[in-house]
């Protein structure tokens, strides 16, 4: 009877050392599990904070193609000029004469294929704006230059893109990045088009407003009473919440997502995200930019791109050329070259397509641009849904064995996702 009780007690401390060492077992595989995602999760950030201070070396490129270094000459030339407040001698005079004189250089270093027209157009009007408060914005006498670039030799195309920035500052500030670096961008790829030794095979409208910072009159004046305006089909904005950096493509649509697929498939530096698009337009942040007036009042489709990084410099006398790097330049003007080539190559730009709602989009460590048309998206978004479903219902149902385990994942699980949305509000939200 002794030997049985004494066989029982060594069974059970047997037992008892084989529980501890299943127990240390799953701790050692839960703690692998956590190194792993640890791992996992740094090397992602480390590739991102890559992609987003990566920037391509400014180059003097052949007159076909965009120079950062070009671009930044016309940057520093035109905020030499000092702050242009629309209705100051600056903007209205000093600046007009020197686009007009720039646009003229640019006309005569055009191919023999291709040629440019100028316009410097004054209009007076009034409109709604559901900006803030609300209010009705009016204007008088607002002043822009319009440049019409087409192939040469043949009639006008009955379609052109249209390219806007615009010259005009806030008070106190030389806007090198808002907008001078929008209009130097502008100014160079239009430069580059001409340039080419083949005619356009569409018109490129080139708009240089000088009356945005009031609240987006010169764009409104412009589609709304320009001759010109009537032949846009799609266009592309060029803004600048901050200096330097990347530009991100932050609104898009609202309808034909054929302009959106376009950037995906040519634009060398991509650099998009449809959450951007969800913030900005949420009112969260209390700015606009001249895609609203575009949108609303010409009924047009394009896409937004913008600065965002060193936003303290935003609208402030620190907002100087040499706070933008040629290689920033380099950097948008290499997407904005590519992006007009393959619109103007686009069917769709000549004729009417089904004009459908906007696919969720993104791009991945500035490698590719993934989007998803909403049907699409749809479905991925409940893949992922029910994936996670299941994994959560196969842990539940395993946690007595593998406690460890199942705490680890929904810890990661919910953390990933925080400090994703965390990322991304902060990154597209408080730096603008």
């Amino acid at each position: 009877m002794r030997g049985a009780t004494q066989l029982g007690k060594m069974g059970e401390a047997g037992g008892e050392i084989e529980d501890k060492e299943e127990k240390a077992r799953r701790l050692g595989v839960s703690s692998l599990w956590v190194v792993g995602a640890l791992a996992v999760a740094a090397l992602l950030l480390l590739l991102a904070a890559r992609a987003e201070r990566h920037l391509p070396p400014a180059r003097d490129a052949p007159p076909d193609d965009f120079s950062g270094f070009r671009a930044h000459r016309y940057l520093v030339n035109l905020t030499a000029v000092g702050p242009r407040v629309a209705g100051s001698y600056e903007n209205e005079v000093v600046a007009v004469k020197w686009i007009l004189n720039t646009l003229r250089e640019i006309a005569d270093q055009a191919s023999p294929h291709n040629r440019l027209e100028l316009d410097v157009h004054t209009a007076s009007g009034a409109f709604p704006l559901s900006f803030l408060d609300g209010m009705n914005n009016v204007y008088r006498d607002v002043q822009s230059v319009v440049a019409r670039a087409s192939g040469a030799g043949g009639r006008r195309a009955r379609t052109a893109l249209l390219l806007n920035c615009h010259f005009d500052t806030v008070p106190d500030s030389p806007g090198a990045s808002d907008d001078g670096a929008g209009c130097a961008v502008l100014l160079e790829t239009l430069r580059a088009l001409l340039a080419a030794p083949r005619p356009l095979r569409h018109d490129v409208i080139a708009l240089l407003n000088g009356a945005e910072e009031n609240i987006l009159q010169a764009s409104h004046a412009f589609v709304t009473t320009h001759r010109w305006a009537k032949d846009v089909r799609a266009f592309i904005n060029l803004e600048a919440c901050g200096s330097g950096g990347r530009e991100v493509l932050f609104q898009a649509g609202p309808q034909d997502p054929w302009i959106l697929e376009v950037y995906a498939g040519v634009a060398p530096h991509p650099f998009a995200s449809s959450l951007a698009q969800e913030l900005f337009q949420s009112g969260l942040i209390p700015a606009d930019t001249d895609f609203r007036i575009f949108r609303d009042f010409g009924g047009l489709s394009g896409v937004d791109l913008a600065w965002s990084s060193n936003g303290f410099v935003y609208h402030t006398r620190l907002d100087t050329a040499a706070r933008v790097p040629p290689a920033a330049l380099q950097h948008t003007g290499d997407n904005v070259l590519a992006l007009v080539q393959g619109m103007l190559r686009h069917p769709a730009l000549e004729s009417a397509v089904e004009r459908s709602a906007l696919p969720a989009y993104c791009d991945v460590l500035g490698l590719v641009v993934v989007a998803l048309r909403p049907g699409a998206a749809l479905l991925a978004a409940a893949a992922a849904l029910l994936v996670l479903l299941l994994r959560l219902l196969l842990s539940a149902a395993d946690a007595q064995r593998h406690r460890e385990r199942y705490l680890v994942f929904c810890c990661f699980t919910a953390l990933s996702y925080n400090v994703s949305c965390i990322c991304n509000v902060m990154h597209y939200c408080i730096r603008t």
